[in-house]
């Protein structure tokens, strides 16, 4: 591009040398050399000459700037390669958070897992209790059956339909019930299990998988509500059984109203046995 405007601004000098040249020539030889007309002529084939000129030179000079230009983003870096290793290492930053994230998950779901068996468990031991003790019996609220003791407190005291966030009043109602475990129940273990009723969840199954993830995040609400409280968070265990354990049948609007509930449950200690060292035999 460069040569080809040096290539024009040449053609353009050696017109204008050529006119100027013509134009002396008339001047030399006076009226008497084709007469003044042709002077005119070539005065006027002299101006059109140097604009000709001119633009060659402003054509050059522009060209030149482009080449230069070129020249110079040329020799930095490359945009699209730049922008391609930002976006890898962007690419790289978001496998890491998810993988770190993969394995917060795992985790969690292990551990709800290990709690559910343990409410499993517990469920089960309650259930033996009460066929071989044959009394329970009932008391403020609270019921009672050799180790155990529970209570129940119905979701229209804590929750809104669907939702695992406290009401402003379910906060009472969970500081009597710390205040009765510090008071009665101070070297018990402590179970905080959420229940539901067998309807699907509407309004907020975005919020939660099914009912017993919303059994167990209602759990986990009370049970936080009584560490508050004072209660030791080593005897706690909080945790939801869903639509898996129900109070009453689901058949009617009052037995799923019973059915949604969180049962909170101490239990006693097993005594632990000293363990003896065994005796040694005779030596042979």
């Amino acid at each position: 591009m460069v040569v080809a405007a040096a290539k024009f601004v040449n053609r353009g000098v050696t017109s204008c040398i050529a006119a100027a040249g013509i134009l002396f020539c008339a001047a030399a030889a006076g009226p008497g050399w084709a007469g003044r007309s042709w002077a005119r002529r070539l005065r006027g084939e002299a101006h059109r000459k140097g604009m000709i000129m001119k633009r060659a030179w402003r054509t050059a000079a522009g060209v030149l700037g482009v080449g230069l230009w070129l020249a110079g983003v040329g020799c930095g870096p490359d945009a699209k390669d730049q922008q391609i290793q930002a976006l890898q290492e962007r690419k790289n930053q978001l496998e890491s958070e998810l993988a770190s994230s993969e394995a917060q998950r795992n985790r969690a779901m292990n551990e709800k897992d290990q709690a559910l068996r343990r409410l499993l468990d517990l469920q089960a031991q309650l259930d033996d209790a009460k066929r071989q003790q044959g009394g329970v019996t009932e008391r403020e609220g609270w019921t009672y059956a050799g180790p155990f003791a529970w209570t129940d407190i119905p979701e229209v005291l804590l929750f809104d339909s669907g939702k695992a966030t406290l009401k402003p009043g379910a906060k009472e109602t969970i500081a009597q019930v710390a205040r009765k475990i510090k008071t009665e129940f101070p070297d018990r273990n402590v179970f905080v299990i959420g229940h539901t009723d067998t309807d699907p969840i509407k309004y907020t199954a975005n919020q939660w998988k099914d009912n017993l993830d919303l059994s167990q995040g209602r759990g986990r609400a009370v049970a936080l509500e009584l560490l508050s409280h004072g209660i030791d968070p080593a005897k706690v265990v909080a945790g939801g059984q869903g639509e898996y354990s129900p109070k009453a049948p689901n058949d009617t609007r009052a037995n799923k109203a019973l059915n949604r509930r969180v049962q909170i449950m101490a239990v006693a200690r097993p005594v632990e046995q000293p363990t003896q060292a065994p005796t040694p035999g005779p030596r042979g």
